[in-house]
């Protein structure tokens, strides 16, 4: 019988139909997102936005939540509409597209613990809340001197009557000057990581926003003898590595979806110059050496999307379960897009020349957040060493 080089039946895998053609609730989904970013948020609003403290717009985060978006992915006994993976990944690519700004996809990955907490107090407390986009919530997961944010954790709850008590520092969270809810890893004197969550306005929590040339807001935030109940904590104590790794891999899909976005828009704005900037009484885009750095532009973006359509394909049919083609799929779509995606920004600066550098142009409002997607979620390295592992090596 014919097997696949990493041991799989071949004839079993034949079985399983994969369809990756958007469905008319998905392209309706898409258009109308497009068509909400095109009329409230052109790129003078995302540059507004990223003026702001908050780094994001209150009122189109508002709008979000009153389309539901928040809880697409969440079932709808928790609030949520229960959809999947594919339909967040759709809007993921839209915000990407728009340049828009919103702690959407990091309150779902703050979520996704939640939900296999039984019933437990955090789960009942947050979770409707988080579907709603009533309140936002972010991973703290990342630390000082960790290699990634699934590195074990060093910050400590030390064992009391009323339950834990929570000292140490996390750095790099999303939208952590804003969430109302952290997820945190932390050792709770087993060896072994668990997650709590931990709301931002419990005594003992300071935040302070990175310095950073991202777009999203990022932030230090550091926990001092914090009080956290024992229903606080999410699932079971020190089991969390798997569960950490089922956030993450769902986040850097939907991150890479965004970079889908990211990568659509920057080859518009190539052919766009292209088209119109003429020399020598032509438009440049007659000549070779500037239609075929489009040409390659869009092969590779087109690429990223099927790569990442695969991976949440995969994420929405586990449901959960490991299985290792879902972590094969997850991680070939993170590394080939963080390993393109630069190459990607290169040819489109190319193309545009030296206006393509100017803040006064919209590139660069694409560039920053492509560039700060390629330095996050582990890094090319990272996944590609995770693909190795997945075939074998």
């Amino acid at each position: 019988m014919e097997a696949w080089p990493d041991g799989r039946d071949a004839a079993t895998e034949s079985t399983v139909l994969m369809d990756l053609t958007l469905d008319d609730d998905q392209r309706l989904l898409a258009e109308s997102a497009r068509q909400l970013f095109e009329r409230a948020y052109p790129t003078s609003e995302a540059r507004r936005a990223e003026a702001r403290p908050e780094r994001f717009s209150a009122a189109l985060w508002a709008q979000a939540g009153e389309l539901g978006w928040p809880g697409i992915a969440l079932p709808e006994d928790v609030g949520g509409a229960g959809y999947g993976v594919l339909e967040l990944v759709v809007l993921a690519e839209e915000l990407g597209r728009a340049a828009v700004t919103l702690p959407l996809l990091t309150s779902y990955a703050a979520a996704l613990p939640l939900l296999g907490a039984g019933g437990t107090r955090a789960r009942e407390r947050w979770l409707g809340p988080l579907a709603t986009g009533d309140v936002v919530g972010a991973l703290a997961l990342l630390e000082p001197d960790g290699r990634n944010e699934r590195s074990a954790p060093t910050v400590q709850g030390a064992a009391t009557d009323s339950g834990w008590s929570l000292s140490g520092t996390k750095l790099g969270v999303r939208f952590g000057a804003r969430a109302d809810v952290l997820v945190v890893s932390a050792d709770l004197g087993d060896g072994r990581p668990s997650l709590l969550a931990v709301p931002t306005d419990a005594a003992g929590v300071d935040r302070r926003a990175h310095e950073t040339f991202s777009p999203e807001p990022l932030a230090a935030v550091t926990f001092t003898d914090v009080v956290v109940a024992p229903d606080d904590v999410v699932g079971e104590r020190g089991a969390a590595a798997v569960v950490i790794d089922r956030a993450l891999d769902h986040l850097g899909v939907l991150d890479t979806a965004y970079a889908v976005g990211l990568g659509d828009a920057a080859l518009a704005l190539a052919v766009d110059h292209a088209s119109n900037r003429e020399q020598f009484g032509r438009p440049i885009g007659v000549n070779q050496a500037v239609s075929h750095q489009c040409v390659d532009m869009r092969v590779d973006i087109d690429a990223m999307r099927v790569l990442v359509h695969q991976a949440a394909w995969r994420l929405d049919r586990a449901a959960g379960a490991e299985d290792p083609a879902t972590t094969r799929a997850v991680a070939l779509a993170n590394a080939y897009a963080r390993d393109v995606l630069p190459t990607v920004f290169t040819r489109a600066h190319q193309v545009h020349g030296a206006m393509g550098f100017t803040m006064e142009y919209d590139l660069q409002l694409f560039t920053r957040r492509a560039k700060s997607y390629e330095l996050t979620g582990g890094g090319a390295a990272w996944h590609l060493e995770e693909v190795a592992r997945a075939i074998g090596l």
